[in-house]
């Protein structure tokens, strides 16, 4: 059905005013009717005339009053109505009502829902100064102080409850009415412009398609810009369709709109963005022309069609250049240039205008509603409590309502669709105020079926619980399925609360500069230990002296260097540096200048908003510091005056220890590392030793067959359930790859995506992560670490590395990354693999089985005897060079060793995994047992405490292959034995040792068994290993 865009005096656009005494109201009114031609309705005024005139209405008020009555609801309610009727005003601005929910109430069921309410916030102190002032100048009798308080607390017993029910339906503009007139008005202008959102690009690219289902998610109007020019004739120039459209927008009942194109012409837009407003948002599909024409010609029905889509097409290139010139930098433009489908295209501009929401669920009901006035209050968050919108649309009287109502009176449930349009109206009502939303008494199955219909996703679960009842493996409930709690887990979304400090959730919704501090006493060896952090894990590293000698000259200008730079101006430079680079940037601090204060250090972070990531502290006693002050001012023996130098550094840093760990306590989520080694290299071992740098990681492989989804599911299930039980992060690797590849999450991971998935001959679907180098799918996941805000100390990668999964190695055409380049990128960049699991219908052979290849030495040619003898003296020289050169080592000599043949097929993962590292390899049945994936989540528990066991010897080496590493195969077959035998390794034979090396090499097996021995015999499991199976060939 085509839309009419034609204005009606029968459904005006209606702006209620409300404020209490003295709050401006009137002046504000009289300007509005000046300047943008409104109706004016103020009921006092109204009421009063009726009075005046002796009607019958007035009559009533009259009696009314006399009997100390209040207001007549209906009456009041029928008087409005008379002067819409009679006035037929195309805009009213409506004073002094609604004077209650009753009121309003009975507005809604005689005439149409409240849109718009204006509320002007004025403090009781400046409204009782602005009445008292205005007594005095009129000599009013009533304008005591006794009076005018009664006056406000009347206007907040009647009118507060009316805000309070609107606010929840996001139909309320607050604008502080305590500034100058101009200045209130100014952002009362902005209040009543509409919001609007403009499609631009060429012709059959899907902009209507879009338009039409953002409309319908969002509920705004939406406007055809072809079919509005048709509707309103022929026009001169182009310029009389901008004034013409400003005209609609402006005098239209409707105050958010989509509109399906732009203006032609860059004058055409300069005269909206000028005269009119700015729009809330302008998308703007910059496709390829080749792309363009296709489309044009698969969409074209008629010859005619065609040609006129041709013409369109070339004058949107004509213009397209000085157009963006005007709007490309402006912040409501916003860029799409990857066409995937016009679902995903949907998805990526909801992204760009959908508020925050969050779906809350609880344990604990009571800190549930008090965290939730909290955010209320002072967070000006909107909750939206289902069980109280239903009941309040129903007793509204709306079209929705009415539907709702059949359904309760019959005793059924409301259906969720409808559930759906009522939260979906009050999400998108007013879009440029009211932006934070949290619901509650949502039921959990109704979740995903309202987010397929929003087409996005909530934002966070956040769950309110009684303590940290979660970590109690006693009470740990098993999640059959994958709910709505799991779901989020798995996405990073999941929040939970066990008291009510608003910073907790603060901390999880606002981004934030991802910096540290490096804290100390002067010569504890911060400074190393800053470069060296900075330099392993890739911070920049703040040089406080190069910083604040480059501000100097900078801030000095023409005049020359500062002498100093303020507290206030470093403040200043860091926060715009930071907040520029919060989305990329990595900050280390080397301590905190001496120049400033600890309260400095104090107020600096209050300026960051949120606190630092980590804080690393040096906890020094003096016998280590004294060492550390002997090594650096190389000195034996320690003097009077370094004794007291000592004694002094301490003193002052002991001063702001308690401090910092006050701090440490107050800021939610900052990492608090303390330091207590006595050298630089004990302390450089305690820093990678650290979850907070050196992460463990879980890595899971699934080779059961594709057809079998069941299978993956459960044991997805089961991984999440693990995940969640012990606050492990799961990254879902193909569902990273998806979102990034259909959406633009990230601008430069999205483009980067595109491209290599178009330079690989695949067959398969986008998301599969061998489509793509290992360097790309490592920074997806390092994006998502960093969103995820608090770092977890360990890691679940599911369906990763992606080098040896069957379906994956089968449809790339051998073109799939290999294991061993996908394996070292992720420890080098993420952390140590301590645990590998492989999902697997039958057992997977780990072992390289490569068939033996003997090199045959050539024989020597037959030649003359003293020819010979000279050449084999002169052979014994040169030979005794080469053995007596470097390191007297004898030469490398390929028939010295026996070699294997490969097949041409890279490694697999498990081979890798168990190649390069000391393992314990583990079976875990998934068959003949009545709770199997309840089994594997209890097996992966007793293994992640095998590696977390930080007092087993083997944990406690240096380098992670030495530590206790698990392979573990989830199987859909019997097995026999859990545990498989670790068999021996050789790293390499001689066919003819060196007599000199002899013994060196037969030595070398025995040492590696004995480290293979000690291995098995300090890890916790059953003795009883099985026998060394026999190896098959693959």
């Amino acid at each position: 059905m085509q839309n009419s865009y034609s204005l009606s005096d029968q459904n005006p656009q209606i702006v209620f005013v409300c404020g209490g005494p003295g709050s401006g109201k009137k002046t504000q009114c009289e300007r509005l009717v000046r300047d943008y031609h409104f109706y004016h309705i103020s009921i006092d005024d109204l009421v009063r005339d009726e009075i005046k005139k002796e009607t019958p209405e007035g009559l009533r008020f009259k009696e009314s009053a006399a009997k100390g009555g209040q207001v007549l609801d209906d009456l009041v309610v029928n008087l409005i109505l008379m002067q819409i009727k009679s006035k037929k005003s195309l805009k009213y601005l409506i004073d002094g009502f609604p004077q209650g929910i009753n009121q309003a109430l009975i507005y809604e069921r005689k005439f149409k829902e409240i849109e718009f309410i204006l509320n002007l916030q004025v403090s009781d102190e400046i409204l009782k100064e602005r009445l008292l002032s205005r007594g005095q100048a009129s000599s009013l009798a009533d304008d005591n102080e006794l009076a005018i308080m009664n006056q406000i607390n009347t206007f907040h017993g009647i009118t507060q409850p009316v805000l309070d029910f609107y606010e929840n339906l996001g139909k309320v503009c607050t604008i502080d009415g305590s500034k100058e007139i101009d200045e209130v008005f100014k952002k009362i202008e902005e209040m009543i412009k509409p919001n609007i959102i403009f499609m631009y690009g060429p012709p059959c690219i899907g902009k209507s398609e879009i338009s039409r289902s953002l409309s319908d998610k969002t509920k705004y109007m939406y406007i055809n810009m072809s079919s509005f020019k048709k509707q309103h004739g022929n026009f001169k120039s182009d310029n009389e369709l901008v004034n013409k459209l400003m005209n609609y927008l402006e005098n239209a009942p409707q105050k958010n709109f989509i509109i399906d194109d732009f203006f032609e012409e860059k004058e055409n837009v300069e005269i909206f963005l000028l005269h009119f407003c700015k729009p809330w948002k302008v998308f703007h599909f910059d496709f390829q022309k080749y792309f363009v024409n296709q489309r044009i010609v698969q969409f074209s029905k008629k010859e005619k069609e065609r040609l006129e889509k041709i013409a369109d097409y070339e004058k949107y290139i004509q213009n397209k250049s000085s157009i963006l010139s005007l709007i490309q930098k402006q912040d409501f433009f916003f860029q799409i240039n990857n066409f995937v489908s016009v679902s995903d295209l949907q998805k990526s501009i909801l992204l760009q205008i959908k508020p925050l929401v969050l779906y809350s669920n609880a344990n604990d009901i009571g800190l549930q509603e008090k965290y939730i006035q909290l955010l209320q209050k002072e967070r000006y968050f909107i909750n939206i409590d289902v069980d109280k919108q239903i009941s309040l649309e129903i007793s509204r009287g709306t079209v929705l309502g009415n539907k709702m109502k059949a359904f309760e009176q019959t005793g059924q449930e409301i259906p969720w669709r409808q559930q759906s349009e009522m939260i979906q109206k009050i999400l998108f009502m007013n879009p440029t105020q009211q932006r934070k939303f949290i619901i509650s008494n949502l039921k959990e199955k109704n979740v995903e079926n309202l987010q397929k219909e929003f087409n996005f996703s909530f934002d966070f679960y956040v769950n309110f619980t009684q303590g940290d009842q979660n970590n109690n493996n006693d009470n740990q409930v098993y999640f059959k399925k994958i709910n709505p709690l799991l779901d989020f887990y798995s996405k990073g979304k999941y929040i939970e609360i066990i008291e009510p400090k608003l910073e907790i959730l603060d901390f999880y919704i606002n981004t934030r500069p991802f910096y540290g501090f490096v804290l100390g006493p002067q010569g504890c060896g911060k400074t190393t230990i800053s470069k060296y952090i900075a330099n392993q894990y890739n911070y920049q590293l703040i040089d406080w002296e190069q910083t604040i000698e480059m501000l100097k000259v900078k801030l000095g200008g023409e005049e020359g260097p500062l002498e100093e730079i303020s507290y206030v101006q470093l403040e200043k430079y860091f926060y715009e540096k930071m907040q520029k680079e919060k989305d990329n940037g990595r900050f280390l601090f080397d301590g905190w200048h001496q120049q400033y204060s600890f309260a400095n250090f104090q107020a600096f972070l209050n300026k960051m908003g949120l606190p630092p990531t980590f804080l690393v502290f040096f906890q020094t006693e003096k016998e280590a510091f004294t060492q550390k002050y002997k090594v650096k001012n190389e000195i034996a023996e320690l003097q009077e005056e370094d004794i007291a130098k000592i004694d002094e550094i301490l003193n002052n840093w002991s001063q702001y220890e308690n401090m910092i760990l006050q701090i440490s306590q107050q800021k939610f989520g900052m990492e608090l590392i303390i330091l207590k080694g006595k050298t630089i290299t004990e302390t450089q071992k305690e820093i990678k030793k650290n979850s907070f740098f050196s992460k463990k990681l879980i890595l899971v492989n699934n080779y059961i067959h594709p057809s079998f989804n069941e299978k993956s599911l459960f044991l997805k299930t089961m991984l999440l359930n693990f995940c969640f039980s012990k606050k492990i992060a799961f990254i879902d690797i193909i569902d990273l790859q998806k979102i990034h590849y259909n959406l633009k999450i990230d601008t430069k991971i999205h483009e980067r995506t595109h491209q290599e998935y178009q330079m690989r001959n695949t067959s398969l679907n986008p998301e599969f992560p061998s489509n793509y180098t290992p360097k790309l799918i490592i920074e997806v996941v390092q994006n998502y670490l960093k969103k995820l805000q608090k770092s977890p100390p360990q890691i679940l990668i599911y369906g990763y590395p992606s080098g040896d999964t069957p379906l994956e190695r089968s449809q790339n055409e051998l073109m799939y990354p290999r294991a061993s380049d996908e394996i070292f990128l992720v420890e080098k960049e993420l952390g140590a693999i301590r645990m590998l699991c492989v999902l697997t219908d039958k057992q997977v052979h780990w072992q390289i089985q490569d068939q033996e290849w003997e090199l045959q030495v050539p024989e020597k040619e037959q030649k003359n005897q003293k020819d010979d003898e000279k050449k084999d003296d002169g052979e014994e020289i040169e030979q005794k060079q080469e053995d007596d050169g470097e390191n007297n080592v004898k030469k490398f000599n390929i028939y010295d060793y026996q070699w294997t043949k490969s097949d041409g097929i890279p490694k697999t993962v498990p081979q890798w995994f168990n190649k390069i590292k000391k393992t314990i390899k583990k079976h875990v049945s998934l068959l003949e047992q009545e709770e199997p994936y309840i089994n594997g989540f209890n097996k992966l528990t007793e293994f992640l405490n095998v590696i977390n066991d930080e007092n087993n010897p083997l944990n406690q080496k240096d380098q992670d292959y030495n530590k206790c590493n698990i392979f573990v195969q989830f199987r859909y077959e019997n097995v026999e034995e859990e545990t498989e035998k670790e068999p021996e390794r050789i790293p390499f034979k001689f066919i003819e040792p060196v007599k000199e090396q002899q013994q060196v090499i037969q030595d070398a097996p025995q040492d590696i068994n004995e480290d293979n021995n000690d291995a098995q015999e300090n890890v916790p499991f059953p003795e009883n290993m099985q026998e060394e199976q026999e190896q098959e060939n693959e």
